[in-house]
């Protein structure tokens, strides 16, 4: 299950059960089509859920996002959220490999720590 919420200074994308490639690939393209994708800063959350997505379609993912990747956007962070370990580890691979995007991102266990983050400027 899939929630979104856009917050005053982010926007929020939320995962509970089972979270798969299509579940992600539907997530970055339902983000990237709100109006404020370009202007805000957006936190994933993978607390609650179960991942069901192999590290081999990574670069696929990473694709796509970059495919509907505004021009010209002012938001300049991803910051994703996990409290498993095997999520974490995860979760820096696709960071390592999303070097390639024109935006950064990191990966926390910790709401506060990626919150602010986040709203630093």
């Amino acid at each position: 299950m899939l929630k979104i919420d856009s917050s005053d200074h982010y926007i929020r994308v939320i995962f509970s059960d089972l979270v798969d490639e299509h579940e992600l690939v539907y997530a970055v393209k339902a983000v990237a089509a709100l109006p404020e994708y370009p202007e805000k800063n957006d936190l994933w959350v993978f607390e609650e859920c179960t991942f069901n997505f192999s590290h081999s379609k990574i670069s696929s993912l990473i694709q796509v996002i970059g495919s509907v990747y505004p021009p010209s956007p002012s938001r300049t962070k991803t910051a994703i959220l996990t409290n498993s370990e095997l999520h974490y580890a995860f979760c820096k691979l696709f960071c390592d490999e999303a070097e390639s995007l024109p935006y950064t991102i990191r990966v926390f266990t910790q709401h506060s720590e990626a919150e602010a983050w986040l709203n630093e400027k």
